[in-house]
Parts: structure tokens; C-alpha cells; sequence
């Protein structure tokens, strides 16, 4: 349940993060990834989000490695009923506000360029 406390804080959140055009804010579900430190992968597929047309970006929750190479192979679009899931769901950091999970299934277009 949303309190007015909570949405003032979200919205000074999202004042502070610049968004990526639609066309590069690709949401995905993936299980390998390597990160410069190493291999990185779930044994589940999780909640990933990729910028560009270099299949890099970062998992969505954990412990926030950046710059990590998701093989197109392992990556996989979400289902109508993850997108649905996942849009109810917010992510938070440490005492930072929570910030709501928005999804927009366009991975068609995205897909057509790799």
C-alpha cells in the first residue's frame, strides 16, 4: 500500500535518474552474466535490464554490479504474465526510497536489430 510519504519520495527519486530512450531500456529475463570479476549467473532466470545493442547492463536486484555482459543465448524476453508481476513490484536501496519497476514489453523492435 502506497503512502503519500512514499509517492513524494518516489518522485524525488525518478527526478534524479535521466531515463534512456524507450528503444534502448530493454527489460529481459537472464541466467548467465559475466561481470569483469567474474561469472555472475542465477540458476534462475531473473529480472535484467540491458542498454544498447552489446546485450550489457546489470540485474535489476542483487548486489549491483555494473557493465555486465548478458549472453544473448541465456537472455530471454518476459512473459506477458512476468510483465504484469514485475510492473506491481518496487526495488529499494539501503534507506534510499522505493522505486517502482516499470516495464514496457516493446522487445520486438529491439530484437529486430540483433
Amino acid at each position: 500500500m502506497k503512502t503519500k510519504a512514499n509517492e513524494l519520495a518516489e518522485k524525488e527519486a525518478n527526478k534524479k535518474f535521466k531515463k534512456l530512450p524507450d528503444a534502448e531500456q530493454i527489460h529481459m529475463m537472464a541466467t548467465t552474466a559475466y561481470h569483469k570479476m567474474g561469472d555472475i549467473s542465477r540458476d534462475d532466470p531473473s529480472l535484467c535490464f540491458i542498454s544498447g545493442d552489446n546485450w550489457v547492463g546489470n540485474w535489476v536486484t542483487g548486489y549491483g554490479f555494473f557493465h555486465v555482459k548478458f549472453p544473448k543465448s541465456s537472455t530471454r524476453n518476459l512473459t506477458e504474465k512476468e510483465v504484469q508481476l514485475f510492473n506491481k513490484k518496487y526495488v529499494q536501496i539501503s534507506n534510499q526510497p522505493p522505486r517502482k519497476i516499470e516495464i514496457r514489453h516493446n522487445n520486438e523492435q529491439y530484437n529486430k536489430k540483433t
